[in-house]
């Protein structure tokens, strides 16, 4: 279970799904990687394509997160009730919005059931409780089951990072590298070292809280997503299903067309 994973403090590596055919992520899901994360806020995926790839990746075997577009309850009930194991949520900036994104992922608790918080998560009978089959199993079982990654990719976010990360529910902080050096005016610079100083910071704060530090290493090569590793990330978002399919292209038509030249 992805929840155990990241709480053992093991290595985690997962990857990006930004195609809305079935056939990518069901060739990702059977790679070996622990989870998938479907790209709802910068891929053209709604959420009828999302519970498609929902049940393709869980039926193939892998733990399935939503990246969410934003911070809307209705979208995060719809993903929730499709089948995915948790979500990541970008741009949380403050202690306030992880616990209000919170309280709408848990479930009000039923009365004599522990832990005792409460929640606002709508009791549905959707595909995740097995069209009302396996209701009450799911209710009582999803506070121990579910993944809360709230993303830190602001300026702003960077100095209350250890306190969401203290927050119970919070399971890792992924870090967004580009978001982030956007927001300090240094956009894509990530070797930048006030951008290097806010990612460490984050993974810190994480680590601190005896959480999982994520990032997302975008290009589909080694070296970067090593360098994650060795800095401390435990939980690595490798490339993305668009990113392995454009390297793989570019690398075959550079390589052809200079031995093309030289034979020429």
């Amino acid at each position: 279970m992805l929840k155990k994973k990241l709480k053992s403090g093991a290595l985690v590596i997962g990857s990006w799904v930004m195609i809305r055919d079935p056939i990518s992520i069901e060739v990702m899901a059977t790679s070996g990687l622990d989870w998938l994360a479907i790209d709802m806020e910068h891929a053209p995926i709604t959420i009828d394509i999302v519970a498609d790839l929902i049940r393709v990746g869980s039926s193939s075997g892998i733990d399935i997160l939503v990246r969410v577009p934003d911070h809307n309850v209705t979208t995060i009930k719809q993903v929730l009730d499709a089948g995915a194991v948790g979500i990541i949520v970008p741009d949380v900036r403050t202690v306030s919005e992880a616990r209000a994104i919170l309280e709408y992922i848990r479930y009000p608790v039923r009365e004599g059931k522990e832990p005792a918080y409460t929640g606002r998560r709508g009791a549905g009978l959707a595909r995740a409780q097995g069209y009302g089959r396996e209701f009450a199993d799911y209710y009582d079982s999803w506070s121990s089951k579910f993944v809360f990654i709230p993303q830190i990719e602001h300026v702003d976010a960077v100095p209350n990072a250890e306190d969401i990360a203290l927050i119970d529910g919070v399971d890792a902080l992924f870090i967004g590298p580009y978001d982030l050096s956007a927001s300090m005016g240094k956009a894509g610079l990530l070797e930048n070292s006030e951008v290097v100083k806010s990612v460490d910071k984050i993974v810190c704060a994480a680590k601190a809280a005896g959480k999982a530090a994520g990032f997302h290493s975008v290009p589909a090569e080694m070296l970067p997503a090593l360098n994650q590793l060795h800095a401390g990330v435990t939980f690595l978002a490798y490339s993305a299903d668009v990113f392995f399919i454009r390297e793989a292209v570019d690398r075959f038509v550079k390589e052809v067309r200079s031995n093309f030249n030289l034979l020429g």
